[in-house]
């Protein structure tokens, strides 16, 4: 059985074949055109989720709330309810 670890270039973080890297490189942009600099793509490095974040390469995570969002009674829910509030009375 093969097993393969994914270690980030940055920090000490490390884990499986679902550990995620990203590939860091570093280009210049001239005129319009993206001109990488020579062997990047030799010279990158793999940065895991958390130091893409501290480096600011990623966007922060969104929070999300554990309490779920109640979806608002449409028109025809309220005029059905005020229809058997009014067949009640």
């Amino acid at each position: 059985m093969i097993k393969t670890t994914k270690t980030c270039d940055r920090c000490p973080a490390s884990g499986d074949e679902q550990f995620e890297l990203f590939r860091v490189t570093v280009g210049i942009k001239h005129n319009g055109t993206m001109n990488y600099l020579q062997d990047t793509a030799k010279r990158g490095q793999d940065w895991c989720r958390v130091c893409c974040i501290e480096m600011g390469v990623l966007p922060p995570l969104q929070r999300v709330d554990a309490t779920p969002i109640v979806p608002e009674p449409t028109l025809e829910e309220m005029i059905k309810l005020i229809i058997r509030e009014e067949i009640k009375t």
